[in-house]
């Protein structure tokens, strides 16, 4: 038996065993720590005691010690941003640092050896939360599939698009502000900023530094790469331009 002095305690972690599930009554050893445990225990001797016995309330501190220092961890990764209107297989994969009892995903029961899943047909925005259990205690992680609008941005010679040409300017995911960009009007072409038409009240238009109103507006339906149709409001510089601008959006 390996024993370690801590102050004025010498401490020990009690293994019970399946062929071996008591101390054999050691002479120096109290009856309760010779009794078969059903939780997981300390034996201590107090300096200048001459028993062992049992200290649960230790090995719960230890153990709450331990998870600080050592704390179960776990990966979840596979969501992602997807344009609406698009289908999507997701595949999820995860791991953890130990061995778990038993794991789940949105409350569905994963076999506890499965590290990877997949989920086909998605259209919507989806949450998986991943659930496992590890020494009695649950654990969780989630990662999300978002389905988002996109906004359109850029130059042309033509004071009226398609949908073709809209869906062929810059694009990134929708949202209201947009930082100083450049729009080269080299030639003669009119700036364009098309926008989700339920994000565009109060927007407003800065040029060199300066606020500019004159913009005409165009709500229209627009039909994106999948085939989803959405409310957009097409905002064009009233002149055509020849030259560079900085164009912030506010």
């Amino acid at each position: 038996m390996a024993l370690v002095e801590e102050d004025d305690a010498l401490v020990e972690e009690l293994s019970i065993r399946s062929d071996i599930t008591t101390l054999g009554e050691i002479t120096n050893v109290s009856k309760e720590a010779d009794e078969i445990s059903e939780t997981n225990d300390l034996i201590v001797r107090l300096s200048g005691a001459s028993e062992w016995t049992v200290n649960t309330t230790l090995f719960s501190n230890v153990s709450k010690l331990m998870d600080e220092v050592f704390p179960f961890t776990m990966t979840f990764t596979g969501g992602a941003t997807y344009e609406k209107g698009s289908m999507q297989t997701i595949n999820l994969s995860w791991s953890y640092d130990r061995d778990i009892i038993s794991q789940s995903i949105n409350r569905e029961t994963i076999a506890v050896n499965m590290r990877t899943k997949q989920y086909e047909g998605i259209v919507t925005d989806t949450t998986y939360i991943l659930s496992a259990i590890f020494d009695g205690q649950t654990y969780t992680k989630s990662t999300s599939v978002e389905f988002r609008l996109k906004k359109y941005y850029g130059v042309s010679v033509r004071e009226m698009l398609t949908d073709e040409e809209v869906l062929a300017l810059s694009s990134l995911w929708a949202g209201r502000a947009q930082a100083s960009t450049v729009f080269d009007c080299t030639g003669g072409k009119y700036p364009y900023y098309i926008l989700p038409t339920s994000m565009v009240a109060g927007i407003q238009f800065w040029i060199g530094g300066l606020r500019n109103s004159d913009w005409i507006e165009e709500i229209r339906e627009i039909t994106n790469a999948y085939g989803y149709t959405e409310s957009y409001t097409v905002f064009r510089l009233n002149s055509i331009q020849t030259g560079v601008l900085n164009i912030e959006i506010k």
